[in-house]
């Protein structure tokens, strides 16, 4: 797969056929932005059910920095499905998990305490974000920026900033969140240093 290939008009019948299987069979939660269909992929390069290659722009919308199928992950993927799927971190430790731990403490920065905590999901990480830092504080306010994304959780879409794209029909929404614009330093006076601009934004 090094090229990109049309064999069928995009979308083909195929990529048609199981769009509209997916259409009567799952809910509009999730949405869909294309009518392809894809059938395997490796790298940078997808090969729709209709038999057309294409180039994945989106990457996985962020969770595949390494590409699709690359060899090194299969391999580290097959090795570890015959020796352990799975085990629930609350009943039974396991190396993986704590290793993968170690190494998320040692590669973050600062000259602070660090653990980390493993989530299912990126809304789920910032609601363990918040609960934490809640609890820390004992203040209940959370700040976020125009434009944000956050998730699709009840506390992710209160922090989430495209109101009918993600959050129409769906409050009330969990209290306390305060928004403003991110502040662009391109735009700032020339009078102002980048750091006092910052503050005068949020102030």
């Amino acid at each position: 797969m090094a090229a990109i290939k049309l064999v069928t008009e995009i979308p083909g019948p195929k990529s048609l056929a199981l769009v509209a299987r997916r259409e009567a069979a799952t809910g509009q939660g999730a949405a869909k932005l294309t009518q392809l269909a894809i059938a395997r992929a490796h790298g940078a390069v997808v090969t729709d059910v209709d038999g057309n290659t294409l180039i994945d722009l989106a990457g996985g919308i962020g969770v595949l920095a390494t590409g699709h199928t690359p060899d090194s992950v299969v391999t580290a993927l097959k090795s570890q499905a015959e020796e352990l799927v799975h085990m629930c971190a609350i009943v039974a430790s396991y190396e993986s998990y704590v290793a993968v731990a170690e190494k998320l403490n040692e590669i973050m920065p600062g000259d602070i305490p660090k653990k980390t905590v493993l989530m299912n999901t990126g809304a789920e990480a910032v609601e363990t974000a918040v609960k934490v830092s809640r609890a820390h504080t004992g203040r209940q306010g959370v700040v976020v920026f125009d434009g944000a994304y956050h998730g699709r959780t009840n506390m992710t879409m209160a922090m989430t900033s495209k109101f009918n794209l993600f959050k129409h029909g769906f409050g009330p929404f969990s209290p306390e969140i305060y928004r403003f614009a991110f502040p662009n330093v391109y735009r700032r006076p020339d009078a102002m240093t980048e750091a006092e601009f910052v503050d005068w934004h949020i102030e």
